[in-house]
């Protein structure tokens, strides 16, 4: 009973020492709140994308849908973005530069009079504004690296749950302020609460990447095959999931609007849960 309780004990040690390593870190609590921040400002307008699409550049429900398939550019900006942080070194700098884009994306979005404008600005400057948050956690494990400490697994699950914590709060929050402001309104909102996740990171530098001690070479080598049908199948199931939440996005708010009549705050308030 007593070695549970030390347990017990121990283990709660561990995760406030966690949540104290980010708050002493200037760099780690600036991580945590730009990432809470760019959840929000990623996820506030999503729910009413397809809204805007229909009801203010008047595409038809099908046409609003392939705005989604943009996506399909996320990986391959993701990776020259990437590209672009190992060469020059400097994972905050790239992190901003994508925070710039995203704002000047959303900017252009509700500015936009043409119905393809839309795809071009989500295939190149949105989707650079989701590659630069996985810089921003690129450099938080560069930071553990070069600063070990006794909690860095819980101090890198606390860092991921600030952009989830994001994406729950967004869609309500921009719920709210669609049927307050409109459509086009909170589109700049978007932009701003974008720009806004760069304020916690303000001064903040982080030195280059951390390398590490190059690994002894190996006296002898054994083959060892493995197979990729696990990763293969986890891949499968990943992209039908995120295809039903596509099509939940997509289409769910114009039912809610139209269908069944609701308003834009309810159609929207639904999507975190």
């Amino acid at each position: 009973m007593a070695e549970r309780h030390s347990t017990s004990r121990g283990q709660a040690a561990e995760r406030v020492s966690a949540s104290r390593y980010i708050f002493r870190s200037r760099l780690l609590r600036g991580a945590f709140l730009s990432l809470v921040i760019s959840g929000i400002g990623i996820s506030i307008t999503i729910p009413q994308i397809t809204l805007f699409l229909v009801e203010e550049l008047h595409l038809s429900e099908a046409q609003a849908g392939l705005y989604f398939l943009t996506n399909l550019a996320a990986p391959f900006v993701g990776y020259v973005v990437g590209s672009l942080s190992d060469r020059t070194g400097s994972r905050l700098l790239v992190f901003r530069l994508s925070a710039l884009a995203g704002f000047a994306g959303w900017v252009l979005m509700a500015l936009a009079m043409q119905a393809w404008m839309p795809f071009v600005i989500n295939a190149l400057l949105l989707s650079a504004a989701g590659a630069g948050a996985a810089q921003l956690q690129a450099a938080v494990r560069d930071e553990l690296n070069r600063a070990p400490t006794p909690a860095d697994n819980e101090v890198v699950a606390l860092i991921r749950m600030a952009m989830a914590l994001g994406w729950i709060v967004g869609p309500v929050l921009g719920a709210v302020l669609g049927a307050v402001l409109g459509l086009r309104p909170l589109l700049l909102v978007t932009g701003i609460s974008v720009l806004l996740s760069l304020v916690p990171l303000i001064g903040v530098r982080a030195a280059p990447p951390f390398a590490g001690e190059a690994p002894p070479r190996p006296t002898v080598r054994v083959p060892r095959r493995r197979s990729t049908l696990p990763l293969l199948v986890f891949t499968g199931i990943y992209v039908l999931i995120m295809c039903g939440e596509t099509v939940k996005l997509a289409y769910l708010p114009l039912y809610m609007d139209g269908e069944s009549g609701g308003s834009v705050c309810r159609s929207s308030s639904g999507s975190p849960l």
